[in-house]
C-alpha cells in the first residue's frame, strides 16, 4: 500500500510534464494560426519581372491603342468586320516565347530604329492565309496546309507589315519615337535568336476575328531595349506628355480659328466739331476741315481700338493704306 502511494518529488515531475506538453500545443496552435493567416506565392528567379505595374498600365494602354489603329486598318483594307482585343500582356524568357511559337509560322523581325536591338511580330498562319485570300480577291479563305509562305506572298504581307510597323510607331511617338524598320521574315522559331534565351522580353498577345477566322498575333519586345525608356514609361510621365501634346494641339486650333476670322478695320481720315446750325445746313458740296493734314498718320481701328497707324494711298483703283507703325500696349492706351 505504501509502495503506490507518489512522493513529493514524483508528483512535481507529473505536473511539469503536464505543463511542458500543453506549452507545445499552445505554440502549435498559435502558429499555425499565424501561418493560415498568410498566403504563400512561389516566386520564379528565373522569371524576375522587370517592370513595375504602373509601366505595364502604361505598356497596355499604348498598345490599346495600336490595336484600335489596326483594326481600322484591316477594316478598311479587307472589307470585313475585323475585332482585334489585347488577349495578355506577361514578362517571360524569350526562350519560353520561341518554344510556344509553332513551325512553320510568320514572323517578321524589325528593327527599333531610335532604340537598341530587334523584335518580332508574329502572325499566326490562319490569319496570314485569311489576309492574303481576301487581298488576292477572295472571300478570306484560310483552309490551307501549315507551310511556309512563297516568296510572291511574303511580297504582299510585306506591305502589311510595313504598315503595321507605321502604326506601331504612331502608338508610341508619346513615349519614344520608335520609327521601327521591316528587317526580314522568317518561318523558323529557331532561327529568330534575337536575344538569349534566357533574356526578359515583353510579350503581348493580340485576339484577332477577320470575318470568321480568329487567331492571334504576337508582338515580342526585349526588356533590354526598353530599359532606357523605363522612366519615360512611368503613368504620371506618360499622362504628363500626352497632356502637353494636347495642350499645344487646341492652342494650334484656336490659333488657326482666329487666323480665319472677320473684323472690321476703320481709317480716321481726321476730325472735325460743329455746331448743331452747322450740322443742319450741310449741304452737297460743302467742305468740312479736318484736324489732320494731308501728310499726316492715320489711325487704324479694330473694335474701338487703336491698332496701327498709316498713311493714304491709292492701290489699282482702290483706296488703300500702308501701315507705318504698328501700336504697343502703352501706344494702345496714350492713343485713347
Amino acid at each position: 500500500m505504501a509502495d503506490d502511494l507518489l512522493s513529493q518529488t514524483d508528483i512535481d515531475s507529473l505536473l511539469q510534464s503536464l505543463n511542458v506538453d500543453s506549452d507545445e500545443d499552445d505554440s502549435g496552435g498559435d502558429s499555425g494560426n499565424a501561418l493560415s493567416k498568410y498566403k504563400i506565392k512561389m516566386y520564379d528567379f528565373k522569371r524576375q519581372t522587370r517592370f513595375a505595374k504602373d509601366q505595364l498600365r502604361t505598356l497596355q494602354h499604348i498598345h490599346e491603342n495600336f490595336t484600335r489603329a489596326i483594326t481600322t486598318f484591316f477594316s478598311t483594307s479587307l472589307r470585313y468586320i475585323v475585332n482585334m482585343r489585347i488577349a495578355s500582356q506577361d514578362q517571360i524568357t524569350y526562350e519560353e516565347y520561341i518554344r510556344s511559337v509553332d513551325n512553320p509560322s510568320l514572323l517578321c523581325i524589325f528593327n527599333l530604329g531610335t532604340l537598341e536591338g530587334k523584335a518580332i511580330f508574329e502572325m499566326n498562319l490562319e490569319l496570314s492565309f485569311a489576309i492574303l485570300d481576301r487581298l488576292l480577291g477572295g472571300q478570306g479563305d484560310s483552309k490551307q496546309e501549315k507551310r511556309k509562305l512563297s516568296d510572291i506572298e511574303e511580297a504582299v504581307l510585306n506591305k502589311i507589315m510595313l504598315r503595321i510597323l507605321q502604326e506601331l510607331n504612331e502608338a508610341w511617338s508619346h513615349v519614344v519615337p520608335l520609327e521601327p524598320q521591316f528587317s526580314q521574315f522568317e518561318s523558323n522559331p529557331s532561327f529568330t535568336q534575337i536575344v538569349p534565351p534566357n533574356d526578359m522580353v515583353l510579350l503581348i498577345t493580340f485576339e484577332v476575328s477577320i470575318n470568321n477566322v480568329e487567331g492571334i498575333m504576337n508582338l515580342c519586345i526585349p526588356y533590354f531595349a526598353l530599359e532606357p525608356i523605363a522612366s519615360k514609361l512611368s503613368a504620371s510621365q506618360f499622362y504628363m506628355v500626352q497632356r502637353s501634346e494636347s495642350v499645344e494641339e487646341h492652342e494650334e486650333l484656336i490659333d488657326g480659328m482666329i487666323r480665319r476670322m472677320d473684323d472690321n478695320l476703320q481709317v480716321v481720315l481726321g476730325k472735325s466739331e460743329l455746331t448743331y446750325n452747322e450740322l443742319l445746313n450741310i449741304q452737297v458740296g460743302d467742305v468740312v476741315k479736318l484736324d489732320s493734314k494731308p501728310n499726316d498718320e492715320l489711325k487704324l481701328i479694330i473694335d474701338n481700338k487703336t491698332k496701327f497707324k498709316g498713311l493714304p494711298g491709292v492701290s489699282g483703283k482702290k483706296m488703300a493704306v500702308t501701315i507705318t507703325h504698328v501700336l504697343s500696349r502703352e501706344d494702345e492706351i496714350n492713343e485713347r
